[in-house]
């Protein structure tokens, strides 16, 4: 008799043990689920946050070479305002002066500042379509980043709502 209780103790035992097996393996397995999902996420993340670098990077480069195009189109807009004004000092000066080698010798000069502004025009565009170029691969380029910072606020954004679904 004193065996019998000890028999219906082990039963009962034994027939608990595979409903907290079945329970240990379900939390390894959604533990295994939660860390690849987790691992994923990160690696993501990783990555994002890599290609958001060498996005910063080509953004400093653009930004450069609109820094560059927008200071050659400047230095050049310069020259061809101080040519003109150099042309009109002289002008000026052709038309008061009553001076004959100055009449003589500022019609050369004016023509030589002439010819000089000519010169400086296949520059001036070209300066000119530098800085468009320049400006649109920024844009482009701004246009990447923002899309990058977009998907990284998603990434965020889910990986905060899984969090308060776990707790």
């Amino acid at each position: 008799m004193k065996l019998l209780p000890a028999l219906l103790c082990c039963a009962a035992w034994m027939h608990a043990q595979p409903s907290t097996d079945v329970q240990l393996l379900n939390e390894v397995r959604q533990l295994r689920q939660d860390l690849a999902t987790t691992t994923l996420s990160m690696q993501r993340t990783q990555i994002l946050l890599y290609r958001l670098q060498l996005s910063d990077a080509a953004m400093t480069r653009a930004t450069q070479r609109v820094d560059q195009a927008r200071t050659q189109l400047a230095g050049i807009q310069q020259r061809f305002k101080n040519d003109a004004d150099q042309i009109q000092a002289a002008e000026d000066e052709l038309n008061r002066t009553q001076d004959p080698n100055q009449k003589a010798r500022l019609p050369n000069i004016i023509a030589n500042l002439k010819k000089d502004m000519e010169n400086w025009t296949p520059q001036f565009q070209d300066a000119q379509s530098k800085q468009i170029d320049a400006e649109s691969q920024l844009r482009a380029e701004q246009a990447k980043r923002d899309a990058l910072e977009a998907a990284l606020d998603k990434l965020d954004k889910q990986l905060e709502a899984a969090t308060a679904a776990r707790q």
